[in-house]
């Protein structure tokens, strides 16, 4: 799951739910630690059983992310048992799982990165919008981003931006610089691409949701 905050987070926070050991759930628990998650869609062109599938039937269409999340919420508790299914009927048993179910939550490597250059600039002769602008380019050449018009048209002679990581800085020149909105300034970078706007504008293309329909190849199927 992907929760995105657009008003109150800079990142979107992806939430994982492992099926895992005691052993490691502990080590994930008590360590600093990081997950390489990768979500890929396919194509099952044949199926001849619920549990048996041709090779080759199975083709990878594409990739929805392949990357390192660092996990940053890492609760304590987790739920560890299960119904025993061979017991009699009414009168089933809880026991001891093999196994654990675990939630952590935590951020992309590659979004964290896109935070952690330092600036550190002089501006002459140019309105917060420009810097703003070269702000975000400089920082991520490659990168796309949206930021909407300021109505902040003001010619500053000279605008100063300390050793800071993009977003302090960006939040720096905004106040210090009589402000790029009318209303406060709402940053955040996305999977998709880096954001800066009015935080009460209603003209944001930013998309919350994402909608997957898994369909049976025969059409029969409920998978």
């Amino acid at each position: 799951m992907v929760k995105k905050s657009f008003g109150e987070d800079f990142f979107p926070l992806f939430v994982i739910d492992l099926k895992t050991t005691q052993e490691i759930r502990d080590i994930i628990r008590d360590n600093s630690v990081s997950i390489s998650l990768k979500v890929s869609y396919y194509n099952i062109d044949d199926i001849q059983t619920d549990s048996e599938i041709d090779d080759g039937a199975v083709t990878e269409i594409g990739i929805l992310y392949d990357t390192i999340i660092r996990i940053y919420d890492k609760p304590f508790v987790t739920t560890a048992a299960k119904v025993d299914e061979e017991a009699d009927e009414g009168d089933s048993q809880i026991t001891s799982a093999p196994f654990v179910y675990y939630r952590v939550s935590g951020i992309p490597e590659d979004l964290i990165s896109k935070n952690e250059n330092s600036m550190n600039i002089i501006y002459e002769d140019c309105t917060l919008l420009d810097a703003t602008i070269n702000l975000l380019t400089r920082n991520d050449p490659t990168g796309d981003f949206f930021i909407q018009d300021s109505t902040n048209k003001t010619v500053y002679k000279d605008i100063l931006v300390p050793p800071l990581a993009l977003i302090p800085a960006i939040n720096y020149i905004d106040n210090k610089y009589y402000h790029l909105y009318e209303h406060d300034i709402n940053m955040f970078i996305d999977t998709k691409g880096t954001y800066v706007y009015d935080i009460l504008s209603e003209n944001v293309p930013v998309t919350n949701t994402l909608e997957i329909n898994i369909i049976s190849a025969d059409a029969t199927g409920d998978t």
